[in-house]
């Protein structure tokens, strides 16, 4: 693995992390602001980084490469932001 597709992977990731903790903040307060711009960015980039990293995957066959990289993170961003609002970590919606 070169490095650039280890900072494309790493990125990934993270974008799917911050994905799954935007999809877990919907439900909070319908005022949330610019979170269709952010949320579309990020997909922008979460595809972006899906199409690059399809060509060398970390792992085969291909849809467990994308399990791992894309939607644990995503699920994990939705159960921790889930665990945070539950013990009172995080802001709590309106």
């Amino acid at each position: 693995m070169t490095f650039g597709t280890f900072l494309v992977t790493f990125g990934l990731a993270g974008v799917s992390l911050l994905l799954g903790v935007t999809v877990g903040t919907f439900w909070l307060s319908n005022q949330i602001r610019d979170l269709g711009f952010w949320f579309f960015a990020l997909l922008f980039m979460g595809l972006v980084g899906a199409v690059v990293t399809s060509y060398s995957p970390i792992v085969q066959p291909l849809w467990l490469h994308y399990v791992l990289i894309v939607l644990t993170p995503f699920v994990l961003g939705i159960v921790g932001l889930s665990l945070l609002i539950g013990r009172g970590g995080a802001v709590k919606g309106e």
